[in-house]
């Protein structure tokens, strides 16, 4: 499983100078996207039992079912990935039926690298979860994770990211894979021309095409917050600003000064690109949407060398005229 790592201090440094401006976090929930009136059967939920054709990708176009996938994958994540080494077969038995195939073996190598060295415990918690693809009876969901790992009597906090693909058997989602590598981007979704909708029962074509709208939106806002050039930190910044709304923007506005004379003197370039992204809800009467983008951002330090880093954020989208900004943002 890839994590955050205390070596890249040049990038956790730039990430931190771009999402300092953020305050709190997102912790909702998926919810359904509309709810029935029982007194007006004319608008009914968006939903797959909903009329006109249907989207290859039901995610929250199916609220019910996007929900269930999502809580059940959160859960059974988080119970794999937590063990304690003196107790590896126990461990093992206790995800019978819920780890399967491809997940179950690579689980098994990583418990049996274990066997003859310091005894180790490791807690997982899923933080943030968002579907990003539903189809049939297959769901892939995006994970964002804590980790804590004891060992030789020292405590560390780790963060993590995985893309984990489930199977629904009878009343349960069962993992089947697991990516924690995150190097082979998923394309972007293809909105063309359209406009953001305020109406929570539009038919499931419009609703995937809205929930697109967003997704789209919030991975190019991702990509210029967590990306920086010292040449020019002044077009950098505006980027940034120009995508924001509310208090983050005032917030942006009033640190751009400090911030382009931090990002300048630390001769890094940081350019970010999502790898997979979720609309975790969406509210188009109210207009706002939580999406989780994941974003790998390639880096050039001040000596030339490059590399790879991760990360993985929760946007609060909001809609403004014609567009999704942003109005809060938390580095997972």
């Amino acid at each position: 499983m890839t994590s955050k790592s205390g070596s890249r201090r040049v990038v956790a440094a730039v990430v931190i100078v771009l999402l300092v401006l953020a305050a709190g976090g997102i912790v909702y929930l998926l919810l359904p996207v509309g709810k029935k009136q029982a007194d007006t059967p004319k608008r009914p939920p968006p939903s797959s039992s909903a009329p006109g054709p249907l989207p290859a990708n039901l995610a929250l176009v199916a609220p019910a079912r996007t929900e269930q996938a999502a809580d059940q994958v959160a859960s059974a994540i988080g119970a794999a990935y937590s063990y304690d080494s003196a107790k590896l077969e126990q461990h093992k038995s206790s995800v019978d039926g819920v780890v399967i195939g491809k997940a179950r073996a690579d689980l098994e190598r990583s418990l049996t690298g274990l066997q003859g060295k310091p005894a180790t415990s490791v807690t997982t918690k899923v933080t943030e979860s968002a579907v990003t693809s539903l189809t049939g009876n297959t769901a892939t969901v995006l994970v964002a994770l804590t980790e804590k790992v004891r060992s030789e009597g020292k405590t560390h906090d780790l963060l993590a990211r995985m893309l984990v693909t489930a199977r629904h058997q009878g009343a349960l989602w069962q993992i089947t894979d697991t990516d924690a590598k995150f190097d082979k981007p998923i394309p972007r979704p293809n909105v063309g021309d359209l406009r953001p909708e305020n109406r929570a029962d539009l038919p499931p074509m419009q609703l995937a095409a809205q929930r697109d709208l967003v997704l789209s939106a919030a991975m190019t806002d991702a990509e210029r917050f967590a990306s920086s050039d010292y040449r020019d930190p002044d077009r950098s910044l505006s980027a940034t600003i120009a995508m924001t709304t509310g208090k983050l923007h005032d917030q942006a506005v009033a640190g751009k000064a400090a911030n382009a004379d931090k990002i300048a003197k630390r001769e890094t370039v940081i350019e970010a690109h999502t790898v997979v992204a979720g609309v975790r809800r969406l509210d188009l009467r109210a207009g706002t949407a939580d999406v989780l983008v994941a974003m790998n951002s390639d880096v050039t330090a001040p000596n030339g060398d490059k590399g790879t880093t991760p990360s993985t954020v929760a946007l609060r989208m909001q809609r403004i005229g014609d567009q999704w900004l942003v109005s809060n943002v938390q580095n997972l």
